[in-house]
């Protein structure tokens, strides 16, 4: 039955929608998402659309089901059901499917249920409580009602109690907040404020003490709200928890920048709560941009035809989004396709635009007046004009209701269906911003990219086609079919440039028009970058006056140079003698060695302050941009005024070579010709070496110059806040082209440029220079070698001029920058029985920087302790390790041996027994082993049956011992083949019941002796019916000789290792091989399958296993008991008391090939 809450009362207008074919209905869900009713009747389980049609039999198996709801989240569907001691609560899929136990509960009858954010919460009748279960972690919570509770209903708000989990919205925000933003502030208002006729129902969120609030959105299950601000000029997207779950107050908000979001103006913000990406409107940029929630991954799904979107809004449940442009209203799916730049059109610029996902109408205002049409933008309805002072600030829908404030002040609330009027707030703030902070206005329902990201790597956008999604990578990657992204590769030549915005150095094809990502780490706002085209280097200077440096693939990334007082910004390199050339934030003009990170100072800013430098170390020299002071011969006054200076590369010889210049700033030298950007002309001038003639190359710039780069006679530049790089031909400087007009770029900085054009040789490849304060301690370092049109300079005074490597400005405090580094960065930690990939042991890497680290073959890696942080939750992979902002790192890890055996000794001098099949690890640095292999004894037989074969041992494929047959009816088994000795064959029935033994002493024909050995390891054959032995007339003796270290048995059992078994009938099992290789040359931790042959089955008794030893640094014998230790423990061929050899003239026993 269905009843209208409308215009009539209760039940008068009820309907029903299914009556017949009922008999006694219990529990009733629904889902109006899909559409359907869910019901129990008796023991079947059904379903139906709304209106009662398409009736469905989901199951038939029910017992005594009563209560029933849904998981919105799953999309399951529970039940209860009643046996004679229990209680069960079941689940399905919506489709009857899948069924799952969810809880079971003993002596309890429970009645209803309902589920939240995981936790089934159910009524008892029986017990009188009222119970919450987790079944995640399977733990519950009781609480005593008193009477006899039946029906529950759980309306989205406080659940109480230490076991809510940490997920789980009970924040005020789900009794319905309506989130409202001034231009400064951010507030919190209850979805009763028509009700509330006082302030207090406004609630401030201190989140800044400076805010120029400009944009705002929410999402409600993850507890963040993010916003658009402008602080010092420059906009950010901002984002911050709400926290108030978890029990704080609301003056511990923390703010954190998006700092991958790049943003030039944003008008709007949205989210997606499904997929967790935001979208935003930059009409600075004219784009429609989308990037993870985190900031991560920024691409543009709209752009081309906007002129300025003022609005963005997002529908997830139907994969589409709506923005206003100028008088037009737009619409394409989330990932961009479908594109429709004019849906509709308005009246008035100043609107504001909102959609209900569940009507699938598209609300804004015109003017005056509210409007709303479907998402064809057709059936356009109206509500009656405002008031005429009153024009739409923001627009919101909230269940049933349209939310607007106007842009006089005040929130309102009109009938989204009738727009009647239904009240307003009592506020008179002018609010521009409106979000329903709700999880009924923001309904879970499951996409292809909910789950796993939709196998995406980066961004997974849902669309309307047929894959429904779209994986997206952000600028500088490729996106492959299975969704990962790929670093682009570019073939040279190529430019390098930084993006401060989106935090990467990107490297863009002078051939095609093509882009490429450096993949680096922990980037922080570039400034400056230089590339080794020879070694396949990249080095840049970033926001915290750091020098780093990297191969173009990403490894062995580190801190080249770091330091509390010298921050560089600029750089500028010297491939051939391996030095970085800076200018710090002080004007000042050092050098710093990219081997040793030996640094010196070369020009101080009493004498230039510098802003940018350019190297020519082919001629030795060094061109500067910056104040310079100058003498005037005239006036006998000396001046600092803007020039272009030349110097030799260490500093001395300096020269002006360019005056009366605005502001000289990025520089370069490209032939003959020394051209620099003039940051307040807004021009490009350029000297000829020589004639040292001064020309303006471009000029008339919009924007100020920022860097700049030559290359095959092409000029290339970047400017300020424009978001491309530009460029001329130098023989016709007037033509200026827009090279690279991406709109994927925000905040251009560097350049530089990847090519073989720039090969040259330097004075310090011929003569190097060595640290003569070491001589005396047998080794030499290398030092700073600079060269100069004079010569190659080296450090011959280290007290004067240079320093070592820890040392700065002649200072003699060598330890503050070690100190410095320690404090600040990470050293790259050896690991011992590991490898840490891609980096270089020792070095220093950035806060942040994740390495991963592996074990050899044969160790496992194990955690030691855990330093807490609070990096921003960053994940760690079970091999990643991740450096903090404290200087250490996040885990401390170790490689332990992970063999299934003990090693006796250590990892230069050792020996193991391997008693099962296994892998060995041969131990590092070690070259060659002594072996020894024995195969499994043969079993003799028994009860009619056939003994069974001993398996053979194996070393890899390089040592093989067999094992030895088993016995027959009338034959003994024969002795396995080894590669020293052959093991002896068992004794004939009627002849000698008795096993051979492994490696075994020959005997004489028709012999009665039981098999004996003296080779290590080498179990005897075990003896049989001893009663009777027909061959001879001899006395049977009751003992074996085994080998050294082999373990002795009595009876039937042969002697372990190899041994084989007697029998009491029938013939006994033969005994293995035995085989050794001393000095096997193998390579230092290699594994090697090694294979024990067991012994024999079936039989009577068991015979002897077989036996691996390996030992390494010594022979086997050494690491075992003596040989006399041996004799009084064991029955050697030797030992005149050893019983199996007395009457050695009776018994002829042929000369064995001993080992001892």
């Amino acid at each position: 039955m269905t009843a209208s809450d409308g215009s009539c009362q209760l039940f008068q207008c009820a309907t029903i929608v299914v009556g017949s074919d009922l008999d006694t209905p219990t529990g009733l869900a629904v889902q109006p998402y899909i559409g359907r009713i869910f019901w129990s009747d008796g023991r079947l389980l059904e379903s139906a659309l709304l209106d009662g049609s398409n009736r469905t039999l989901l199951r038939n198996d029910l017992v005594r089901p009563k209560g029933m709801c849904i998981d919105y989240r799953t999309n399951r569907l529970y039940w209860i059901e009643q046996d004679v001691s229990e209680s069960v609560i079941r689940s399905t899929t919506l489709e009857g499917g899948d069924q799952e136990v969810a809880v079971r509960r003993p002596d309890s009858q429970l009645f209803d249920l309902d589920i939240y954010q995981g936790w089934i919460v159910t009524t008892d009748e029986q017990r009188g409580v009222i119970a919450i279960y987790d079944v995640a972690r399977n733990r519950s919570q009781e609480k005593a009602w008193g009477g006899k509770p039946l029906g529950i209903v759980i309306d989205g708000k406080d659940v109480s109690g230490e076991v809510v989990p940490q997920n789980t919205n009970n924040s005020p925000s789900n009794r319905g907040v309506i989130l409202l933003a001034t231009s400064t502030d951010i507030y919190r208002m209850n979805r009763n404020f028509a009700d509330v006729k006082d302030e207090e129902n406004l609630v401030h969120l201190p989140l800044h003490p400076q805010m120029n609030v400009y944009a705002m959105t929410a999402n409600a299950h993850t507890d963040y709200i993010y916003y658009y601000e402008e602080a010092r000029k420059e906009g950010r997207i901002m984002r911050v928890e709400m926290n108030l779950r978890r029990g704080k107050s609301e003056g511990q908000f923390t703010p954190e920048p998006l700092t991958n979001a790049a943003v030039k103006e944003v008008s709007d913000l949205s989210i997606d709560w499904l997929t967790r990406n935001l979208y935003w409107s930059d009409k600075g940029n004219r784009q429609i941009v989308v990037a993870r929630e985190d900031g991560r991954f920024p691409a543009v799904v709209v752009e081309g035809h906007l002129k300025i979107p003022r609005t963005v809004v997002v529908d997830p449940i139907n994969m589409f989004i709506f923005w206003g442009d100028q008088l037009n209203i737009g619409r394409s799916g989330l990932d961009g396709t479908e594109v429709e730049y004019s849906l509709f059109r308005v009246n008035h610029h100043n609107h504001r635009i909102a959609v209900d996902p569940k009507t699938r109408r598209i609300y804004f205002s015109d003017t005056i007046i509210l409007c709303h049409v479907d998402y064809l933008g057709q059936g356009q309805s109206c509500s009656s004009r405002l008031n005429s002072r009153i024009l739409v600030n923001s627009l919101a829908i909230m269940n049933d209701y349209i939310i607007w404030s106007g842009i006089s002040g005040g929130v309102y609330a009109q009938d989204k269906d009738t727009f009647a009027f239904v009240g307003q707030s009592s506020s008179h703030k002018r609010f521009h911003g409106i979000t329903i902070y709700h999880t009924s206005s923001q309904p879970l329902s499951p996409n292809n990219c909910t789950r796993n990201n939709g196998g995406c790597k980066q961004l997974c956008l849902p669309n309307l086609t047929n894959q429904g999604r779209s994986c997206k990578c952000t600028v500088g990657f490729w996106v492959q079919q299975d969704g990962s992204c790929v670093k682009a590769q570019l073939m040279e030549p190529y430019l390098v440039f930084p993006d401060e915005r989106l935090q990467n150095i990107y490297q863009g094809s002078l051939i095609l028009d093509m882009y490429g990502v450096f993949p680096l780490q922990s980037l922080s706002r570039v400034k400056d970058v230089a590339v080794d085209a020879v070694e396949k280097k990249i080095y840049w200077t970033d926001y915290l006056g750091v020098i780093n440096c990297a191969y173009f693939n990403g490894t062995h990334q580190h801190v080249v140079f770091a330091d509390k007082i010298v921050k560089p910004v600029n750089i500028a390199l010297d491939v051939a003698s391996k030095l970085v050339y800076l200018v710090d934030n002080r004007g000042n003009i050092g050098v710093v060695h990219v081997v040793t990170g030996a640094y010196q100072e070369l020009l101080g800013r009493e004498v230039i302050k510098a802003n940018d430098i350019a190297l020519s170390p082919e001629r030795g020299l060094m061109f500067i941009s910056g104040q310079t002071e100058v003498h005037n011969g005239s006036t006998n006054v000396t001046e600092r005024l803007q020039c272009i200076t030349m110097s030799h590369m260490d500093g001395t010889d300096l020269e002006q070579v360019a005056f009366g210049l605005g502001e000289p700033g990025g520089i370069t030298v490209y032939k003959d010709r020394v051209i620099w950007a003039d940051r307040k002309n807004k021009t490009l001038e350029e000297v000829r070496m020589g004639s040292w003639n001064h020309t303006v190359l471009v000029e008339n710039m919009q924007q100020a110059p920022v860097d700049l780069v030559a290359h095959r006679d092409y000029l290339y530049w970047t400017e300020t806040g424009v978001r491309r790089v530009m460029r001329t031909p130098l023989t016709d400087p007037i033509v200026r082209e827009i090279y690279k007009p991406s709109q994927r770029f925000f905040n251009l900085g560097g350049l530089d440029v990847v090519s073989d054009e720039f090969n040259y040789t330097s004075v310090c490849q011929r003569q190097h220079c060595q640290d003569t304060r070491f001589r005396q301690r047998t080794r030499t370092l290398s030092t700073i070698c600079i060269p100069t049109p004079r010569g190659a300079v080296c450090d011959s005074d280290p007290g004067e001029r240079f320093d070592s490597a820890a040392c700065h400005f002649g200072r003699k405090d060598c330890n503050d920058r070690e100190k410095y580094m320690e404090m600040t960065f990470c050293r790259i930690p050896p690991l011992g029985n590991g490898t840490v990939r891609n980096v270089t042991v020792g070095s220093y890497v950035p806060n942040t920087f994740k390495i991963q680290v592996s074990c050899n073959p044969g160790f496992r890696l194990t955690k030691g302790i855990t330093t807490r942080h609070s990096e921003h939750d960053i994940p760690l992979k079970h091999d990643e390790n991740m450096c903090l902002s404290t200087g250490k790192w996040a885990e401390e890890y170790e490689c332990q041996l992970d063999v299934s055996y003990q090693i006796d000794g250590t990892f230069s001098r050792g020996f193991v027994k391997l008693y099962v099949t296994s892998k060995f690890l041969v131990p590092p640095g070690i070259r060659t082993l002594d072996v020894i292999c024995i195969g499994g004894g043969g079993r003799g037989y028994s009860h009619g049956q056939r003994g069974g074969d001993g398996g053979a041992s194996m070393f890899g494929d390089r040592l093989k011992a067999f094992g030895g047959r088993g016995g027959t009816a009338r034959h003994g088994g024969s002795g396995g083949w080894g590669y020293r000795h052959l093991g002896g064959p068992g004794g004939d029935n009627g002849t000698c019941w008795f096993g051979g033994a492994a490696g075994q002493i020959n005997r004489h024909p028709n012999a009665c002796v039981i098999g004996s050995t003296d080779c290590p390891f080498c179990g005897a054959g075990g003896y049989g019916n001893t009663t009777d032995c027909p061959a001879t007339d001899c006395v049977v003796l009751s003992g074996a000789c085994s080998g050294p270290w082999a373990i002795t048995r009595k009876g039937l059992s042969g002697s372990d290792f190899g041994g084989g078994a007697g029998s009491l009938s029938g013939g006994s099992g033969g005994a293995a091989g035995y085989s050794r290789r001393r000095w096997m040359q193998v390579k230092p931790e290699q594994i090697v399958t090694v294979t024990v042959g067991a012994g024999g089955q079936p039989s009577s008794a068991s015979p002897g296993d077989g036996i691996v030893v390996v030992a390494w640094g010594d022979k086997i014998e050494h690491f075992l008991p003596s040989n006399a230790d041996w004799k009084r423990r064991s029955c050697h061929y030797m030992n005149p008391s050893c019983s199996c050899l007395r009457n050695m003239g009776t018994y002829r026993l042929s000369k064995p090939n001993r080992y001892l």
